[in-house]
């Protein structure tokens, strides 16, 4: 057995427990809803302060990757609703108006579990 081959099957197990990384979910990924769920969203304020709302994200909603994630969830919001990508008419059919006339709002994202990749949501 030549070098390349032995150096193929002992790198082999490597890639198998831990893959090539063709899976990987980045920073700037969007994914494409495939089945409507419901999500809690967390808000943006202009001040230090927390608050959430509970929104339904339809199927056909595109999603954009806004930080690297973690193990387990993924930061993510809605680039376009509807077929539509003005943040006027995303946040107008998402958040509560309560919420979105409130002085300070500057924006919404959800915290959704990678796990939804394949089932709720697929890569673009």
């Amino acid at each position: 057995m030549n070098r390349t081959n032995l150096l193929i099957l002992n790198a082999l197990p490597i890639l198998l427990l831990f893959g090539c990384g063709a899976n990987e979910i980045n920073k700037g990924d969007t994914f494409v809803v495939i089945d409507e769920f419901r999500q809690e969203a967390s808000i943006e304020w202009a001040e230090p302060y927390s608050e959430g709302f509970s929104a339904l994200i339809p199927t056909g909603t595109v999603l954009e990757v806004i930080y690297k994630p973690g193990t387990s969830h993924m930061d993510v919001k809605i680039t376009v609703l509807d077929g539509n990508q003005d943040q006027q008419h995303l946040e107008e059919k998402i958040v509560p108006d309560f919420i979105r006339n409130r002085p300070g709002f500057e924006g919404f994202y959800f915290s959704i579990p990678k796990n939804y990749v394949g089932t709720k949501i697929e890569k673009k």
